[in-house]
């Protein structure tokens, strides 16, 4: 799922938001904001879904809970089993229902009519079928989607709120596919001889954060729209987070971790926050993070001072 706020301008359907004219008439896929990774994960229950959360929960708090602490955007992955659609992480089901979450979505943009919030729905697995359903369960529940990826590369921030309005209020986007993820499956906190934690502030030239560093700054570097990728008229994502590997859950096991830990011990969302403020990322679009609550609205707050100001 992908989420977005939005305020200060009139628009058609004749209601003033707070957000100055600048930012809403910016390109969706130029307008920063953050994305919870893998955000059904928050919803986890141990003794329901019959699993250890250590390595499956990359956030603390279910969807709601993400978005007051600043994300607004999700990656929502669904899972459909003899009819009823869950989410899922990897090969974990989580058993709470799609609907219920979608619901309880609607329910917060309606309590915030100045927030776009976008659902990125992407990885749809289980039975046959499963894109078929989403669209149905999106479309009872009046959310705006969009599968024609073409649109985006026009679409600014106002117009896609302006079109997925909700009937109570806010705005809720869903995209089905649509954006390029930008997917590094080298960037991990473990390796033969180094640990994410033990580096940053003090040695944040070693590796893993040299390689975390070299990274995002790559991916943020070019203007999306000018690099020749049809791919990149969609929406896209910086993967402000480590990556998960067998080996690197293995040797996180070792140290008594998790991901929830990895990223707090790593200080992975503070050196984000510092980075935006310090401008070393040219473009910014879907901020993908871990464990959103730690430091999420302090990432907000410095989005909006650094790039969304007038």
């Amino acid at each position: 799922m992908i989420v977005i706020c939005m305020s200060a301008v009139m628009i058609a359907s004749g209601s003033t938001l707070s957000t100055p004219l600048k930012d809403v008439q910016l390109l969706l896929n130029h307008y920063p904001m953050i994305m919870s990774h893998d955000a059904v994960s928050g919803e986890l229950d141990e003794v329901r879904d019959f699993v250890v959360t250590d390595w499956t929960r990359t956030q603390g708090v279910g969807l709601v809970g993400q978005l007051d602490c600043g994300s607004r955007s999700f990656d929502y992955r669904p899972y459909l089993s003899n009819g009823v659609l869950y989410g899922h992480h990897g090969g974990v089901v989580v058993h709470k229902t799609m609907r219920s979450s979608v619901v309880e979505v609607v329910d917060w943009c309606n309590s915030n009519p100045d927030d776009l919030v976008v659902l990125y729905v992407t990885d749809c697995e289980g039975d046959d079928g499963c894109l078929t359903q989403v669209r149905s369960l999106l479309d009872s529940l009046n959310v705006y989607t969009i599968a024609d990826c073409s649109v985006l590369s026009t679409l600014t921030y106002a117009k896609a709120q302006f079109y997925s309005r909700l009937r109570k209020g806010g705005s809720l986007l869903a995209l089905i596919g649509c954006v390029a993820e930008n997917y590094d499956p080298s960037i991990n906190c473990y390796g033969p001889s180094f640990v994410c934690y033990d580096s940053w502030p003090t040695n944040s030239s070693a590796a893993p954060w040299r390689d975390f560093s070299n990274y995002m700054l790559a991916v943020t570097s070019v203007d999306p729209t000018t690099n020749g990728s049809a791919a990149y008229s969609n929406l896209w994502m910086a993967q402000g987070h480590w990556q998960s590997t067998a080996i690197s859950i293995s040797l996180g096991t070792l140290h008594n971790s998790s991901v929830l830990l990895d990223e707090s011990r790593s200080g992975a969302n503070e050196w984000i926050r510092e980075s935006i403020y310090q401008r070393k990322f040219d473009y910014l679009n879907l901020l993908e993070l871990d464990n959103v609550c730690n430091h999420g609205l302090e990432i907000y707050q410095a989005i909006q001072d650094t790039y969304l100001r007038l």
